[in-house]
C-alpha cells in the first residue's frame, strides 16, 4: 500500500488526472449499475407480489360456493384452472384445522397440513405473502387469503408460485448492463486519457514557464492559443512574469542609484509595458503645500503635462488624493462623479484622453504622491490592472523614501561635521583662553611696576632731552603692551553680557569720538554715517558692544592707512538689527578670509590676532551673528545682526 501512494505521489499531473477520470467514472458506474438492479428487482418482483393477490384473491372469491356446497369436483375444477400457468406451483384450499380439501396434487387431499407456511397462512385474517426457497432452491413466492361466507371464514386459499423466471430475466439484465458498461467505460478511459493529456499540457507549459523563470529567464513568453480559461491561464502568466520582471528592474535600481528622477522614470515606464497604456505620469504629494507636483511624463504630446500641478480638490487626482484609493474612470471628460477642472479638462483634451485610472503612492499608510495613466481609446480596466499599477507604485514609494532618508542622511552628516568642528573650536579657544588668561595675569603686575617707574623718571627735572624721548618711547611701548595684555584677559577670561536696551546709533557716534582723538586715527580718514530712523533699541551689553565697534572702526582704518571711507549703516530685518561697516583699503586676500575670526591670526605687523575673535565671541553671546565680503583693491564689509530689545520696539 506504501509502495502504491508512493508511486501515486510520484505520477504526473496527467497521470493523476486520468486515473481520477477513470477511477470516479467507474465507482459512479457502479453505484448506478447497482441503483439500476435494485430498481429493476424491485419493479420485478413489485409485479410478481401484485399479480400473486390478485390471483388468490380470485381464488378465494371463486372457491365460496364450492366450499358452502362441500363439492369437490367445483373446487377441483377451480384448482386445475388456476395451475394451468407455467409459474404456478401449486393451489391448495385448507379449512379451518389444516384439513387440504383441494390441492394440485390429488393425493394431498385430505391430509392435515401443519407446516408453518400453512399455520401462518391459516391463522391470517387477511390476504398474505409468504417468500421461501424450495430444497433444490428454487425461489418461491407463497400468497394466501381467507374464504370468507356470510362474514365467517369458511377456508384458506393457497397459490405458491415460482419466481425464478423473473430472477434470471434480473441477472440476464445485469449481465447486459455490465457487458455495456465495460465497453463504455474501455471508450470513457481512453477517453479521458486524451483529455486528460489535453487539458493538463497547458499546466505542463506553466511548469515550463515557471522552470524558466526560476532560472531566471524573465522573457520567457506562453503562446496564447484558443480561448477560455486557458487563453486567460497564458495571458495571466505572462501578465505575472513581466510584473515580476519589472519589478525586480526597479528594485535592482533602488537597490543601486539614488537618482530619483530614474527610478520613477522606470517606473513609469514598466506601467505603460504592463497595462498597455498610452501616457503615463508620477507626482510626488507635497504634504506642506498640499500639492502634487508631475515629476516624470511618458508618452505625453506637450509639455503641459509636465507642468501640471494637482489640486486635492480638483480631478482624478484630486479625488485620489482625498480618498487614499485608486480611482477608475472609463471616460475622463464625461464622468460626473469627478469634480473637473478647466485645466486638467484642457490638458486631457490635447493628449486625446480617454480612459484613465489613477492609484495612490502610499507609505506607512500616507500618501506621498500620484501614478496615473491614460488610454487614447475606451479600455475597461481589470483587478488585475490595477494591482499591477498599485505594485509599481509601492516600487515609486521605496524609490521616494530612499531619497528621502539620503537627503536626511545628507544634513545629519553636515550637522555632525559641523557639531564635530565647532567642539574643536570651542577645546581649541578654551585651551587658548586658558593661556592667555595665565600670561596676561603673570605680564600685568611688571608692565605696571614699569609704567610708574617710567612715570616717576619723566618726572626729574634733570633729565636732558635726549633722555626724555627715550623715556617716552618706553611709555608708549609699555601702554601698548598693557593694551595687548588687556586683549588676551578679554578673550581668556570674558565677562558675561550684561543686557540692557542700547542707542547704537549714540553708541556709534561715542565710539567715533573716542578714536578721533586715539593716535592711531588717521585724521584724513573720511567717516559716512547712514542711520535708520526708526530703529529701535537693542538689547546688548553697552561696553561689549562698544568694544566690538572700537576693534572694526580701528581695524578698519589702520588697513585703509592715511586716507580712506569708512560707512557706517544701520538697518532693521524684522525683529533683528543689521549694522554694517565698511572701508576702502585693500581688501582681504580670498585665502586669508576664511581664518580672519580665528584667535591670534594676523596679517598686520604688530596685530595679537585677537580682536577679531573678541568680536565673533561677542556678537555671538548676543545671539548675534557677523558675516564679511571682501574684494581685493575694493574693500571689506562687516555685516553685525543683532537682536532688537522688544521690549522698546
Amino acid at each position: 500500500m506504501h509502495r502504491l501512494r508512493r508511486w501515486y505521489e510520484d505520477a504526473s499531473l496527467q497521470t493523476k488526472f486520468a486515473l481520477q477520470v477513470v477511477i470516479s467514472t467507474k465507482l459512479l458506474f457502479a453505484v448506478l449499475l447497482a441503483l439500476v438492479l435494485y430498481l429493476q428487482r424491485q419493479a420485478v418482483l413489485s409485479n410478481v407480489e401484485d399479480a400473486g393477490f390478485q390471483l388468490v384473491k380470485v381464488f378465494a372469491r371463486s372457491s365460496v360456493q364450492a366450499v358452502v356446497a362441500d363439492d369437490y369436483l367445483v373446487m377441483q375444477h377451480v384448482v386445475n384452472g388456476i395451475s394451468g400457468e407455467r409459474r404456478i406451483l401449486y393451489a391448495m384450499l385448507l379449512d379451518e384445522n389444516g384439513r387440504v380439501l383441494v390441492h394440485t396434487r390429488v393425493n394431498e387431499r385430505g391430509k392435515i397440513a401443519d407446516d408453518t407456511l400453512s399455520t401462518g397462512a391459516i391463522r391470517s385474517r387477511a390476504s398474505l405473502l409468504q417468500r421461501y426457497s424450495t430444497p433444490d432452491g428454487v425461489p418461491v413466492y407463497d400468497f394466501s387469503a381467507p374464504v370468507y361466507v356470510l362474514d365467517q371464514r369458511r377456508a384458506t386459499a393457497r397459490v405458491g408460485i415460482s419466481i425464478q423466471k423473473e430472477l434470471a430475466e434480473i441477472a440476464r439484465t445485469r449481465n447486459y448492463i455490465i457487458l455495456v458498461g465495460v465497453v463504455v467505460l474501455t471508450i470513457g478511459s481512453v477517453w479521458a486519457t486524451y483529455q486528460a493529456r489535453r487539458i493538463t499540457r497547458p499546466v505542463g507549459t506553466l511548469v515550463r514557464g515557471t522552470n524558466e523563470i526560476a532560472r531566471g529567464n524573465l522573457d520567457y513568453h506562453i503562446p496564447v492559443n484558443g480561448g477560455g480559461e486557458l487563453r486567460q491561464l497564458a495571458s495571466a502568466f505572462n501578465r505575472m512574469t513581466k510584473s515580476v520582471q519589472a519589478l525586480i528592474e526597479t528594485s535592482r535600481q533602488l537597490s543601486s542609484t539614488l537618482d530619483l528622477d530614474a527610478v520613477l522614470r522606470s517606473v513609469a515606464a514598466y506601467a505603460l509595458e504592463l497595462v498597455k497604456a498610452d501616457i503615463a505620469a508620477i507626482a510626488p504629494y507635497d504634504r506642506d503645500k498640499q500639492e502634487a507636483r508631475v515629476k516624470v511624463v511618458l508618452g505625453g504630446r506637450s509639455a503641459e503635462v509636465g507642468d501640471l500641478v494637482i489640486d486635492p480638490e480638483r480631478g482624478m487626482g484630486g479625488a485620489v488624493l482625498r480618498r487614499k484609493t485608486p480611482l477608475i474612470s472609463a471616460n475622463y471628460l464625461d464622468d460626473q462623479s469627478i469634480v473637473h477642472d478647466p485645466r486638467y479638462d484642457a490638458i486631457c483634451r490635447a493628449e486625446g484622453v480617454v480612459s484613465a485610472v489613477a492609484v495612490p503612492i502610499t507609505l506607512r499608510e500616507e500618501i506621498v504622491g500620484l501614478l496615473w495613466v491614460a488610454y487614447r481609446t475606451a479600455k475597461t480596466f481589470s483587478p488585475e490592472d490595477v494591482d499591477l499599477l498599485e505594485r509599481m507604485a509601492r516600487q515609486a514609494a521605496i524609490a521616494m523614501e530612499n531619497a528621502r532618508l539620503y537627503q536626511e542622511l545628507k544634513a545629519s552628516n553636515a550637522e555632525i561635521v559641523a557639531a564635530q568642528e565647532q567642539l574643536v573650536h570651542q577645546t581649541r579657544m578654551a585651551a587658548i583662553g586658558e593661556i592667555s588668561a595665565a600670561v596676561a595675569h603673570e605680564a600685568r603686575n611688571p608692565l605696571g611696576a614699569i609704567s610708574n617707574c617710567v612715570q616717576m623718571l619723566r618726572a626729574n627735572s634733570t633729565l636732558t632731552g635726549e633722555d626724555d624721548e627715550l623715556l617716552k618711547i618706553v611709555h608708549t611701548e609699555t601702554q601698548r603692551l598693557n593694551e595687548i595684555v588687556s586683549d588676551f584677559l578679554a578673550f581668556g577670561r570674558p565677562k558675561p553680557p550684561q543686557f540692557q536696551p542700547v542707542e547704537i546709533h549714540e553708541l556709534v557716534e561715542t565710539t567715533l569720538a573716542l578714536l578721533r582723538r586715539d593716535d592711531r586715527w588717521p585724521t584724513a580718514i573720511t567717516v559716512i554715517t547712514k542711520f535708520d530712523p526708526v530703529l529701535p533699541m537693542l538689547h546688548a551689553d553697552r561696553d561689549q558692544l562698544r568694544q566690538v565697534l572700537w576693534n572694526l572702526f580701528l581695524n578698519a582704518a589702520q588697513a585703509m592707512g592715511d586716507n580712506g571711507e569708512l560707512r557706517v549703516e544701520t538697518s532693521s530685518r524684522g525683529d533683528m538689527a543689521e549694522i554694517l561697516v565698511q572701508d576702502t583699503g585693500p581688501g582681504i586676500t580670498s585665502s586669508h578670509l576664511p581664518r580672519i575670526f580665528e584667535p591670534f591670526f594676523t596679517t598686520r605687523a604688530g596685530g595679537t590676532g585677537l580682536g577679531l575673535a573678541i568680536v565673533r565671541r561677542i556678537v555671538e553671546e548676543h545671539s548675534g551673528q557677523i558675516r564679511v565680503d571682501s574684494e581685493t583693491g575694493v574693500g571689506t564689509c562687516f555685516v553685525l545682526t543683532l537682536p532688537i530689545d522688544q521690549r522698546t520696539a
